[in-house]
């Protein structure tokens, strides 16, 4: 049930769209200053030590992927839609359905690593400013994984008193970033010719997704970390992934325009299709004991 949630988020936000009342900013500010900051902190002081790789490896994944699209345009929210996936709000719940415990160890982490990156840098190119290092350390993404560092040494006493803080959190990321996109959607007309243009796109990140994926699972094999190792069909599955719907999130929040609605959703539509057939060739091959 859980893989839908997303869906019905997404609805819900449609809806709130056909009504009078403007809820996208509010719901952009909320997630921006308060929901993910609680998220990224929860997760580095208390997950930090068996997350550690994998968030550094995201972070560097995506890095790799932003500077190889800023050579080729200069259109942020294209950049963004190439780089920035959708790991924690579709990601997570399809690979825990699938995969169980440990890919959503790995989901979370790859999550943190993305989202640090994604909303830092995104804030930056989203708003017009020239990025630098005091603007960048100002961003609160930055400044939770500073906090999340700093309460490393009590992590204990973090899971104690703020695990209800982070589901809520949690909850309210998911909620409102899909709801948000559903609001955008529900102003915004979608044609066949949108979804073919984005199949393009969709089949050359995948492909450079799959690359770096490969080289990852290598590294973590001659490294003999097994989390990695023995988890590359839950690594494989980032490589369907739309782009994230956190950067409509931002879009609205630092730019206040919607661009990245249509891609976002075009490429979602796609991405729904790859990861269903790819479920059932997983299915299948536990069916057949192969798996």
């Amino acid at each position: 049930m859980s893989i839908f949630f997303p869906l019905i988020y997404l609805l819900a936000g449609w809806l709130a769209g056909k009504t009078a009342i403007d809820l996208k900013r509010s719901a952009s500010w909320i997630l921006t200053r308060i929901a993910i900051p609680v998220v990224i902190v929860f997760n580095i002081s208390t997950r930090f030590s068996s997350m550690s790789t994998i968030i550094i490896a995201t972070a560097i994944c995506m890095l790799i992927l932003l500077a190889a699209c800023r050579l080729i345009m200069r259109d942020p929210v294209r950049s963004l839609c190439f780089s920035y996936l959708n790991i924690g709000w579709l990601g997570l719940p399809v690979g825990s359905a699938l995969f169980g415990n440990d890919a959503a160890t790995i989901i979370i982490a790859a999550y943190v690593g993305s989202s640090i990156i994604g909303n830092s840098l995104g804030a930056g190119m989203l708003s017009g400013s020239k990025l630098n290092l005091a603007g960048l350390l100002r961003t609160p993404p930055v400044l939770a994984l500073i906090a999340g560092t700093a309460l490393i040494p009590f992590s204990h006493d973090v899971t104690r008193w703020c695990d209800g803080l982070y589901e809520v959190a949690k909850f309210l990321m998911s909620f409102f970033g899909m709801a948000v996109l559903g609001i955008w959607l529900s102003k915004t007309t979608i044609s066949a010719g949108d979804l073919q243009r984005e199949i393009w796109p969709f089949i050359i990140k995948s492909g450079v997704m799959s690359l770096l994926i490969s080289l990852l699972v290598g590294l973590a094999s001659l490294l003999h970390y097994r989390l990695i190792a023995d988890n590359a069909t839950t690594l494989y599955l980032f490589c369907l992934l739309p782009p994230a719907a956190n950067i409509i999130v931002l879009e609205t929040h630092y730019s206040g325009t919607g661009e990245s609605a249509k891609p976002i959703t075009c490429a979602t539509c796609i991405s729904i299709v790859a990861i269903g057939l790819y479920a059932a060739s997983v299915i299948c091959l536990r069916a057949q004991g192969w798996w």
